[in-house]
């Protein structure tokens, strides 16, 4: 799975839609999302493998400054660099396609979407 990153100081909802938009031009779709508050999107989606560069680009150029999580270049943690295997490919579908996560965290988030509502008398 490829997992992305960043962090915004858009709106939430235009954020989300730019997000939701460059996938689609891609090729891709949504499979998924979780909404937390308006401090943070994550959005699971699906895009042909060849397409990873190419939404990374228009992520930027939609001001979504998105970045791989851990780059794909960096052994696992647990092993010693002598030992590693080389650095393998994001995971493929069966189908061909690439599955991936992107996260979005809102720099000007209150967290709290919380109205005051009058008492009832």
């Amino acid at each position: 799975m490829l997992k992305l990153e960043a962090v915004v100081a858009r709106s939430f909802h235009e954020s989300v839609a730019a997000a939701a938009d460059a996938i689609v031009q891609e090729g891709g779709w949504i499979e998924g999302h979780t909404l937390l508050s308006d401090a943070m999107a994550v959005l699971v989606f699906v895009v042909p493998a060849g397409a990873q560069a190419a939404l990374l680009d228009r992520l930027h150029a939609a001001g979504i400054a998105a970045r791989p999580v851990v780059p794909a270049s960096l052994p696992p943690a647990s092993s010693s660099p002598a030992s590693s295997p080389p650095p393998s490919r994001p995971a493929l579908r069966r189908d061909g396609d690439l599955r991936g996560q992107l996260t979005l965290l809102f720099s000007n988030a209150s967290g709290d979407l919380r109205r005051a509502v009058p008492a009832f008398q």
